[in-house]
């Protein structure tokens, strides 16, 4: 049985896993700076050329450079890994997301020639030079804004995405403001959903959720020592898989392949906030043969076809004690009787 049921169209890549910013919520900040629990390393530009299908990518609609836990561009080879799908896919749109303070101002000018007009870049910048670093730690204002003047330039579609916190949410006209000034094409939010889930975050530099209901998730935080009634919610959750109905594909800076970026996320869980008797957590983590899914030990279709992807798609059909996916059923659950895990709690 084959995890997709047609060929790839959508590639997320995360081309380094490398940053030069501490964002607190971060996963690789989850340990309050030791990055000890993950590979920090590059994809180089022969990757793709040695490891990856051509007729993939060929075929090909989106990709999506971004990551986990890293900066696009970290990599050095980033403007050549991009040529060397666009020489195999002319009409592939490309699309970057960046804090937009690594490299020079000459860098970005190129990144924008390469990719062109049919591709963006999105920029995460969260307030204005006095706010932007209490999320985005270690970004350098002066540095991002002359990046962002110098790619807009080339006349390649800039995004300004801003996650409104309680430190800028009084900022977010005034940034929307200076995105026009700009030129950039598009400002938009995203609504962080991390403080609901109680994901685990920096304490030195933590953050707090806007106050303003219109720019936070609603819901009732998840109960990580008591979690019974979420278990049983995800038991009767149904999996409407994102991966599958997008032909979507995750490979990771490491060389991994997974479905998508939440089912990346697993390998990076700290076990260390896993209470004890829910050892499906655990036990989800463990069903992940890394050696099966690398892409510098399988083909890409052998990989599709591993027993570690016939895993994550026969758990859907099974409990969280009997192995069911938590991530998958989180991210992609839909339940008959419930609308929402804030419904059912």
């Amino acid at each position: 049985m084959t995890f997709y049921t047609r060929n790839i169209e959508t590639l997320d890549i995360e081309p380094s896993s490398f940053c030069n910013a501490r964002c607190p919520q971060c996963l690789r900040e989850s340990k309050d700076g030791d990055y000890s629990f993950f590979n920090q390393t590059n994809l180089t530009d022969t990757f793709f050329e040695v490891y990856f299908p051509k007729d993939v990518a060929s075929k090909l609609k989106r990709i999506s450079f971004s990551g986990n836990i890293g900066e696009p561009a970290m990599n050095k080879h980033l403007l050549n890994i991009l040529r060397w799908f666009k020489n195999h896919n002319p009409n592939v749109k490309f699309e970057i997301y960046t804090n937009g303070s690594v490299q020079k101002p000459d860098w970005w000018r190129e990144l924008g020639e390469v990719i062109g007009d049919n591709s963006k870049v999105i920029f995460a910048i969260d307030g204005l030079e006095d706010t932007n670093s209490i999320y985005r730690i270690g970004v350098k204002w002066d540095q991002l804004i002359a990046n962002v003047k110098e790619y807009i330039k080339t006349g390649s579609t800039a995004v300004w995405q801003f996650i409104p916190f309680e430190h800028n949410e009084h900022q977010i006209l005034a940034a929307e403001h200076l995105s026009q000034e700009l030129n950039f094409k598009e400002f938009k939010l995203k609504i962080s959903h991390r403080d609901l889930l109680n994901q685990t975050q920096n304490q030195k530099n933590k953050v707090y959720p806007a106050k303003n209901p219109l720019y936070r998730h609603e819901g009732q935080k998840l109960d990580f020592i008591n979690l019974d009634r979420t278990e049983q919610y995800l038991n009767n959750l149904k999996i409407d898989c994102f991966a599958i109905s997008n032909s979507n594909l995750y490979i990771s800076a490491d060389g991994l392949v997974f479905p998508c970026c939440h089912t990346a996320s697993i390998p990076l869980l700290d076990e260390k906030f896993i209470p004890e008797p829910y050892h499906w957590i655990k036990n989800v983590k463990d069903n992940f043969d890394f050696e099966e899914i690398s892409l510098y030990k399988n083909t890409l279709d052998q990989i599709i076809n591993s027993k570690t992807f016939r895993k994550i798609k026969d758990s859907w059909g099974t409990t969280m004690n009997q192995g069911k996916n938590p991530i998958c059923a989180a991210i992609c659950g839909k339940c008959d009787n419930s609308n929402s895990l804030k419904d059912f709690l």
